[in-house]
Formats: structure tokens, sequence, C-alpha cells
């Protein structure tokens, strides 16, 4: 059910944006041969096109421009964000779409288990920007950002998880898990998510028009 939401989220966004002409997708850094076999099949794609992927899966032989460039949680595994999107802005065309995901490190369960945190690895994780951090990443790629969000559901199952392990100086966070109230920590997750306060960053950014780089 995530995979297919997250392909709802990109028809919606292409139907929003560029309206209902089918586009070219670059899907930029994927590592999960299931995903691409089900974006490909999105009902808004004229093309679907693999760049840089990770193995098993295989990269496209197309080095074309695109209408609409995705780049989920690949910003988090790379040692130099702000090239890579200027890669990306490179092969998108004018008005053309960015659309990503990437782990925030000024997110609530991060920022509660710092180096405890189970769901952070290395390699896997090298760059965790705040969202202020990746608007300025957006902009000095030259990208207009349209949307940023945090619609994480995890931060606090996350920090539940890790139960009284937490660290003692954490004293808002142990007195919210030891409430045992899910409809508490379902109310506080529900707050991360509206203030930009989830670990999980969503965002849309669009090349300018008259860019033609």
């Amino acid at each position: 059910p995530l995979w297919e939401h997250q392909v709802e989220w990109i028809e919606g966004r292409i139907q929003r944006y560029l309206g209902s002409h089918p586009v070219d997708l670059l899907d930029w850094g994927v590592k999960a041969t299931g995903w691409s076999v089900l974006l490909q099949q999105a009902q808004s794609l004229r093309s679907y096109t693999l760049v840089e992927p990770l193995p098993p899966v295989s990269a496209s032989p197309d080095n074309s421009d695109a209408d609409v460039v995705c780049l989920f949680d690949v910003i988090q595994r790379s040692p130099n964000p702000a090239r890579l999107l200027t890669e990306v802005a490179q092969r998108l065309r004018p008005g053309g779409l960015l659309l990503a995901t990437c782990r925030s490190g000024a997110g609530f369960d991060v920022l509660t288990l710092g180096g405890a945190s189970a769901s952070i690895f290395p390699l896997d994780h090298l760059c965790l920007p705040s969202p202020a951090g990746l608007k300025r990443l957006i902009h000095g790629a030259g990208l207009e950002l349209l949307e940023l969000t945090t619609p994480g559901m995890l931060d606090v199952q996350l920090v539940r998880a890790v139960g009284r392990e937490l660290p003692r100086n954490r004293y808002f966070q142990r007195y919210l898990i030891d409430q045992g109230d899910p409809e508490v920590h379902e109310r506080f997750q529900i707050f991360l998510q509206q203030n930009n306060l989830s670990s999980h960053l969503r965002l849309v950014a669009r090349k300018p028009q008259g860019d033609r780089s």
C-alpha cells in the first residue's frame, strides 16, 4: 500500500502542476525493482527512464531530458547533495518538476534518539537536512520550491519502541511515552506532520520556465 500511495501522490502532483498530458519521467537512484515495475505502469507517463539505480536495478540507456524527476530517499545517501541536485536540475526541462523525499535530521525521532536510532544507517544516511537546509539546497540548484511537507507517520512509534532506554535527560519525550495513551500519541504525530517536525521530508520543486540550462 505504501508504494501505491506514493504513485498516487506522483500522479496527483503531475496533474496539479503539468496538466493531463503524458510526461517523460526520470526515476533517479532506485534500489527496488518492484518499485520501478509499479511506477512505470502509471497512467500519467509517456516514458520511464532509470538513472543511476542501485543493484539489482539496471539503468536505462537514455540521456534525454524529462518533464519530471523522482528522487526518492536519494539525497540522504549522497556525499554531495548540492552537486546531485544541480545534476538533476540540468536534466529537467523548463517548467519540469522534481519530486523528492528525504530523511530529516531535524525530525522528532532523530533528534530524540540521536545515535541510538535504529532507523538511521551508515552509508544510507549521509545527509539528513532540516527543512530549512533542504530549501537552501533546492534554491541553490536554481529550482523553485512549490511544496515542502513532513507527512511522516512513524516518529512517535520509533521513540516508543525504545521505551525506558530513552536517555534520562529526554524528560518531555519520556513523559509523553509514559502516558501510554494512543490518542495522545496520534495527535502528537499529527502535530509533527502539520509543523514540519517529522523526520520524513517530501517536496515538489520546479525548474523556472525561462531556464534552458
